[in-house]
């Protein structure tokens, strides 16, 4: 009876070793980092030149973190849904006067660039990356930060 058991456990190691795994990671993983503003509209209108390459993003897990005065929540939790399409990423924030309200958006990463279109709470979510004038909706493009050498 030994034997079998044995010889089970090391047919289910080597299946479990021989199955393939994707090498390619997350979008969650993917959105991980310092991100810094590369352009944006809010309204329709251009976010200012001073802000672009100054304002950040940090997203730690599901948290993020704001700086440089873009938008109205400085951090909060998201959650995305990369099965959607457009993806869906949705932030509350957890700070500012949205405090507990939820921005519905989309969203495309592709481990160096960052694009998120978010409509304020209570609007519905935009269905494409724009920002119409007097919508409220953010479109904004993110450069992945890259870590310094030492």
């Amino acid at each position: 009876m030994k034997p079998r058991l044995y010889l089970c456990l090391a047919l289910l190691a080597f299946l479990a070793a021989d199955a393939p795994q994707d090498p390619s990671p997350s979008d969650l993983e993917l959105l991980q980092g310092t991100w810094v503003l590369e352009s944006g509209e809010r309204d329709g209108k251009k976010v200012p030149d001073d802000q672009l390459g100054k304002a950040t993003v940090v997203s730690k897990g599901n948290k993020y973190k704001i700086t440089a005065g873009i938008g109205t929540a400085t951090r909060g939790t998201f959650t995305i849904d990369p099965d959607k399409s457009p993806k869906w990423l949705d932030a509350t924030a957890a700070a500012g006067p949205d405090k507990g309200k939820t921005w519905l958006g989309i969203y495309t990463v592709d481990g160096t660039t960052h694009r998120a279109c978010l409509a304020p709470p209570g609007q519905p979510r935009p269905e494409k990356f724009a920002s119409p004038a007097d919508s409220g909706v953010i479109d904004e493009t993110w450069t992945k930060q890259q870590k310094k050498q030492k």
